[in-house]
Parts: C-alpha cells; structure tokens; sequence
C-alpha cells in the first residue's frame, strides 16, 4: 500500500495547526454562520425538537470547515482539539457541549445540505468513472502509485466530486499501474530479439563479478587512457544495439523510473523478476547509459582541451623566465644562417643551412623555440597547444568518428572542418590542402592556421587540428553543437513545447513573475523597475560606506566593518541561549520529521512501499550517515544498536534515496519554516544570493577537479539562500547536474513556487 503521506490527499497533520492556517482555513465566514443556523433552523422545527440546536450548528460547522479544506467529511474523532477549540471560539459555543452526532441520521442530512451548498457531488458511478479513466491515462505516463493518486485528486476536485476513502483510490491505481506496466512489458518483450534477449541474460549470469554490474561503471577522471576506457565502454553498450526503437512508446518519466530501478538492482535481484520486466528494466537501463556514454565522451573531450589550454597557458608563463637565453640562441643561429647564405642561394649553401639547423637540434626544434618566443613577444599562447594536444590527438579522433555531431543552427562551416579533419586525419604533412570556411575561429587562430602560397591556401596541421577541437568543445557547451543520440548534449530543441502549448501557460507564467504578459508593456515595465532602482541607489550611495564607485566608474564591495558588541545585544543572545537546549544532531532530525513527515517521502525506487523493518528510522540515520559525511560505516560503529550495519545504510541509501525525493523532502521543511514569523522579519523571500562551497568527492570521476582558491580537489556546490535564510536550491557547478548517489547528493531542482 503506498503511504498517504507520499500523496496528496489531504490529512490533518501529526502537528497542531498553525495560527496562520487556522485563520485561513477553519474561520467561519458570516455568510457560512447564517446559512448553517437558517438551515438547522428549519430542520428542528419539522424533526426532533428536543435535540440541541447548538450542538447542531458546531457539529455542522465542524463538518463544512473540515470539508472545505480535506475535500471529504472525517470522522468527527480525528479532528484535532485545536482546530476545534478554534471553530468553537468564533461560534461562541460554551465547553460543555461537545462535538459529535448520536444519530446517524441526522450526520448524512448534514453531509447532504453541505454538499448542496459548496455545490459537490458525492463519489458516485460517475466519480468512479472519472478516477478510472484518470487513472488508466496516467498509469501510461506515470509510475510512482503517487503521482497517479495526485492526478486522480485533482481531476476529481476540478470535478466538484467528494474524495472518496483513501483505501479506494490506492486499489484503483494499484490495479490500473499494473495492468499499463504489464502491458509495456509484454509489448517490448514481444518486440525484442532473441539474440539480444540472450545478451541480457548473459549479463546476470551467476559469477564473481557480472557484466551487469560492469554496465553502471562511472567513467574516471580525465587522462587519456581513461578516455579511451571510457570510448571502449561506450562502444560496448551500443554493441546491444539502439534501444530506442524498441521502448519508444514508453513516457520519459517511465524510462527513467524503470533505468532508475534498474541501476539500483544487483545481479543477485534482477534475475529474480518476471523475463518481461527484467528485459524491459535492461532496456531502459542501456538506453539511459548510451546516451550518458555520449554526455560523459562530451565531457571528456571539454576537460581534456580545457586541460591542454590550460598547459600551453602555464607554459607560456614559464617560457617567460626562459625568453633571454633561447631568443639569444635563435638570434645567433638566424646570424649564421644569413652568413652562410650570403648573397646568392646555391646547392652547397642550402647543404650548409641544414647543416646549421642540425646543429641547432633540427628542425622540428628550432620551430618549436620559434613558437615558444613568438607567443612570449606578442602574449599569445595558442601556438603552444600542440605539445599537449598531440598526446591526446589519437583518442581525440577516435571520439570524433564515434560521436554524430551535428550543428543546431543554419551554420555549419565548424562541422564541415571537422569532417574535413576526418579526412586527413591519417596526413602526416604539416601544411593541408582544402578550401573550407575557417569564420568560425577567433582571429587569433585564424592568423596561425592559414598559410597562402601563391594562389594556394594552405592550412596549417598543427594549429588547425587544436583549433577545431577547441571550438568544437566551446560550440558544445554553447548548445550550438548537439550530438545525436545524447541526453544532456542533444538538440535543445526536441525539449522545447511549441508555441501553440506555451501560449495559454503565458497568464499565469507572467502572474506569478508579476508582469504584464504582453511584451511591449513588459518591458516598459522593467525598464521603470531598473530606473527605480538606479534612483534609489544613487541617492542611498552616501550613506552606503562599503560600496566605492572609483574614478573609471567601477563599482567595489569593501569588506563592512565589524559592529562593536552591545550589552543588550549580548544579555539577549544569552536568554535565548538559556532557552535554547542543546540538542543531538539525530534528535535534531526525528523532532524535524515529527512534525514535517519530511522521512516519509523516500522509498523504493520502484514506487512500491518499503519492505524493510522500521523505513523511517532508517531514512533518518542514512541522512545523518551522508548529510554529516560520516559515511555508512563509521555511522555504524558509532551507534549503540549493534543491529545498525553500514550495508544497511548503504542499500537504503543506494535503493531508497533518489535526488526528487530529496526535492520533495526539502519543500517539506521549508514549506514548514515559511509559516513561522521570525523569517519574515529578516526578509521578503524575493531576493537571494549565490555561494559556492567545496566538497571533497573521490577523485577518479569527472566531477572532481583541482580548485586553486580552495586548495582541494572536490566538485563546487552552489547554494542559493533567500534574504530570509531560506536554501532554495544547491547544485554542483559543473557542465552537467550530478544525479548519481556515489558521486554526489546534490539537492536541485527551484522550489519558491512552492513555498
């Protein structure tokens, strides 16, 4: 049975209400008041008289607050003391009437003329009609029991339909996820074939390291053999073939709970389950990691030329100590060269030149030194790319014959370079011939990189090659490029809805935004915001002693001198110390979980519900085990229960917590916080700033990097903080957001629209 908790539908919280809610929700209105009293009124002089009047009208009160906000009537039992304590005192009813009906009869005439009056129809054939035809169309795009619950919520509120019990629902959209979930297995199983049906069975194949587990190897870091693993890899997973013809018709959030799953399976667990699903499971595994094979090739080719702009950088520094002796060097052997020439070119003078250069360390030497003092006098470290890139040029082209890279727009001279770099891949000449279009490159390349001779254009080798890929990894990263058959590096443009979808959500979009949904006034609008706020600015600007614009109109930040303590400051830090009992990090997060039920959202990754003993405390210790970084295994050893082991950590971690679950447990706490009203003292929540924090992550991924101003290797978590101390989101700044558990949790995704 899947949680409510994990739903939508509507419950009274574990926690009293809060103020604030109880003034929104649960005030009668005057309109309300003289509709219940006019109704009772009339009811009691044709039924029994005796009963008490005032009873009825609490009762009935109790029943349409209850309604309104639940969208059912509860049994008057549940209702919590507060929010009755508070329908009570707007009524003015005394303490000793009691809520509760003695007679059934009279709870459903009340139920009946509620309904009437909020104009609601009861869940009848035609509600159940409705929530099955629901259900059946969401159990093909859905998979999480409840994201179906929520639709079929929904559906029935727009509906005007009263939810039906809990239980109800939960048997309707188990039966129906099934039954769509049987149908997508069967329908790929049908359409696969043996031979790769037995490629997936050899994967599970009972051994001391399965192939399947060699499918969710995370690519290394960034060198050149990992590079060519990592080619390897993804030549042997479209060695199975393309998957996506043969899952085509499955929804994208389908295929990514179904790989999802799968990637959290051992061997040991995925032969246990049905061949229909355990193909379809594969299947949607692979195709996920095809195209993060591409995206991860992508990556590496963006770090590996950023690394070798990198080198030539550093090189060209060091080549700077180093200018005075070898521009000495050159400049002598320049002399002997003009000496030995003299006037007029002959066999043995050409004979002697070589002789020279060969005594000056050859040719491929001297033109070396020759580039390294050029880019020392003109600050240019371009023509010292090629040291490094020439290490790398063999598995560079390697990644361009595996890799389809096309361009996103009209433009295509950069992939008309690269096939052209295709074609001479195998040139060992330093000068090429061809005619190809070199606009796309900065100026400074193109200079290095054409040579004309004559009539003759020629293009040099060694900076053409470095040239193109460099570009190649900039116009990547600009989405100017996309690779076909890639996730994070596919055509943007396949993502986007068209117009004719996004016209309606306009309204509502620039409402939420606040402003006009019509360009023209939209833009006036801003425009007279950022006046405002220049204004504003300008006459604040005295006052502000940090801020300092200098005299080329630069603005500067200066470091806001420390306030000098007060003594009221300090005697009222030290009352709310007083108050403040030191608490335990773990009771810090079971107290959180009391009242937000933020544990209450992770599970397994299937949708099912948890079969393990106790789910909540073991979602709450493998939080403090990673959130404190402590990992699985010293958590262990630190806790009195010797049952805790650091597997059971691990596998609750690695099958049970999943990055949306994250999200929804974040909202969950702040949604919570929001209502206090000590935040709202320190800010509106409209504004926020930007932070980055290092963390340290294993090194052979290609998240980690070196980061000269922490002086670490790690990966860079960026925070946004509302002005009143609410984290809105954090992600790892890097060319792609991190989802996988073993490389980092990184909690994404905004969520101010749902505070």
């Amino acid at each position: 049975m899947t949680a409510i908790e994990r739903t939508a539908y509507p419950t009274f919280q574990s926690r009293p209400s809060h103020q604030k809610e109880l003034d929104d929700f649960y005030t009668p209105t005057q309109d309300e008041i003289l509709f219940i009293q006019k109704k009772l009124r009339r009811n009691l002089n044709e039924r029994n008289s005796s009963l008490s009047y005032e009873k009825h009208c609490f009762n009935a009160m109790v029943l349409l607050k209850c309604f309104q906000r639940l969208g059912y009537f509860p049994d008057l039992r549940t209702v919590p003391e507060n929010i009755i304590a508070h329908i009570r005192q707007h009524l003015k009813i005394k303490d000793t009437v009691h809520i509760g009906y003695k007679f059934s009869q009279v709870l459903y005439r009340h139920q009946a003329m509620i309904r009437v009056y909020l104009n609601v129809k009861s869940y009848s054939a035609e509600g159940k009609k409705i929530a099955e035809k629901i259900t059946t169309e969401s159990s093909k795009i859905h998979n999480y029991p409840a994201d179906i619950i929520n639709q079929v919520l929904e559906e029935l509120s727009k509906n005007k339909y009263e939810l039906p019990a809990y239980s109800q629902i939960e048997r309707l959209v188990k039966k129906m996820r099934h039954r769509a979930n049987q149908n997508i297995f069967n329908r790929v199983y049908r359409v696969l074939p043996n031979k790769t049906k037995s490629k997936f069975d050899n994967l599970t194949k009972t051994a001391t390291r399965t192939d399947y587990n060699k499918l969710k190897e995370l690519p290394k870091s960034t060198t050149v053999s990992h590079f060519k693993e990592l080619i390897i890899q993804h030549d042997w997973l479209h060695s199975f073939g393309l998957m996506t013809k043969y899952i085509k018709d499955i929804t994208q959030i389908k295929l990514k709970h179904f790989s999802g799953e799968a990637k959290s399976l051992d061997a040991s667990d995925i032969r246990e389950i049905s061949k229909a699903k355990r193909y379809t499971l594969i299947a949607c595994l692979i195709d996920k990691l095809q195209k993060q094979a591409k995206d991860d090739l992508v990556i590496m080719l963006i770090k590996n030329m950023k690394r070798i702009e990198g080198k030539a950088k550093e090189k060209l520094n060091q080549l700077r100590e180093e200018l005075k002796e070898k521009t000495h060097t050159l400049i002598f052997l320049l002399n002997d060269i003009v000496t030995v020439i003299g006037n007029r070119i002959t066999p043995k003078t050409i004979k002697l030149v070589k002789e020279k250069l060969s005594e000056g360390g050859g040719r491929e030497s001297i033109l070396s030194d020759c580039e390294q003092a050029i880019a020392c006098h003109t600050d240019n470290y371009l023509p010292l790319m090629w040291r490094s890139f020439r290490s790398s040029r063999k598995v560079l082209f390697d990644l361009l014959r595996t890799l389809d890279i096309k361009s996103s727009t009209q433009n295509d001279s950069l992939i008309k370079a690269k096939e052209f770099l295709l074609t001479h891949s195998e040139s060992k000449n330093d000068l090429l011939p061809g005619n190809i279009d070199i606009s796309f490159a900065p100026k400074q390349w193109q200079k290095l990189i054409r040579q004309k001779k004559g009539k003759t254009i020629w293009f040099i080798r060694r900076y053409l090659e470095p040239c193109i890929f460099m570009c190649l990894a900039n116009e990547l990263k600009a989405t100017d490029l996309y690779v076909e058959g890639s996730d994070t590096y596919t055509d943007f443009r396949e993502k986007l809805l068209p117009w004719s979808k996004c016209l309606p959500m306009v309204p509502d979009y620039c409402k939420n935004l606040n402003i006009a949904p019509d360009g023209k006034t939209a833009v006036s609008q801003l425009r007279q915001q950022l006046t405002d706020k220049s204004n504003k600015i300008d006459k604040e600007y005295p006052e502000i002693k940090e801020l300092v614009i200098d005299e080329k109109g630069v603005p500067k930040l200066k470091k806001r001198e420390k306030k000098a303590e007060d003594k009221i400051d300090l005697a009222f830090e030290a009352i709310i110390k007083s108050r403040m009992p030191k608490r335990e990090l773990i009771d810090i997060l079971v107290n959180v979980s009391h009242h937000t039920e933020w544990a209450s959202v992770f599970g397994p990754i299937s949708g099912c519900e948890p079969k393990i003993a106790n789910p909540i405390e073991r979602y709450i210790l493998t939080t403090f085990s990673y959130g404190t970084g402590m990992g699985p295994k010293q958590t262990a050893q630190h806790m009195q229960d010797i049952s805790i082991s650091a597997h059971m950590l691990s596998w609750a971690n690695q099958r049970h917590v999943t990055s949306d679950m994250q999200n929804k447990a974040l909202v969950k706490i702040i949604n919570l916080y929001n209502l206090f009203p000590l935040p709202k003292n320190w800010g509106t929540g409209k504004a926020s700033i930007g932070d980055g924090t290092m963390r340290k992550i294993y090194q052979e991924n290609l998240i980690a990097e070196y980061h000269i101003r922490y002086g670490g290797t790690g990966g860079i978590a960026y925070h946004h903080v509302a002005d009143n101390y609410i984290a809105l989101f954090s992600t790892l700044k890097e060319h792609r957001m991190c989802d996988d558990p073993r490389i980092a949790r990184a909690a994404g995704g905004f969520v101010e629209d749902k505070i």
